[in-house]
């Protein structure tokens, strides 16, 4: 299951279509406070999180600070519409953190989780 986190409604919504078309299920968080709660909540059932680097009532880097805190090994992909350097500059050093820049397209996606979580899923 992937825990995706973006306060575009509408980005959430097509993520989910199209991780459902490689059978991965997805938890939806509109915040990063809403983000970690389901963390919280399904930790156990939580491979892998879509994380928006800019959003309102929590930031991409304070949500990505509280669930490293949760687990320090969990698989995070951040998200922007901003360069890759100017995004994972301040994360240097996190070994389970990756990007995935906006827009994206549907193989991109795709490509990004299967390869974090294996293309041979049950």
């Amino acid at each position: 299951m992937v825990l995706v986190i973006d306060d575009e409604a509408a980005l959430r919504e097509v993520v989910e279509e199209i991780l459902d078309l490689s059978d991965i299920k997805c938890l939806l968080a509109a915040n990063g406070r809403e983000g970690v709660q389901l963390f919280v909540e399904n930790q156990a059932a939580i491979e892998a999180i879509l994380l928006d680097m800019y959003m309102p009532v929590m930031s991409g880097s304070e949500t990505l600070l509280e669930l490293r805190k949760l687990n320090p090994t969990i698989e995070i992909v951040l998200m922007s519409g901003y360069p890759e350097t100017t995004t994972m500059e301040k994360f240097s050093g996190d070994n389970h953190l990756s990007y995935l820049e906006k827009p994206f397209t549907l193989e991109k996606l795709i490509l990004k989780m299967e390869t974090l979580l294996g293309s041979g899923r049950s």
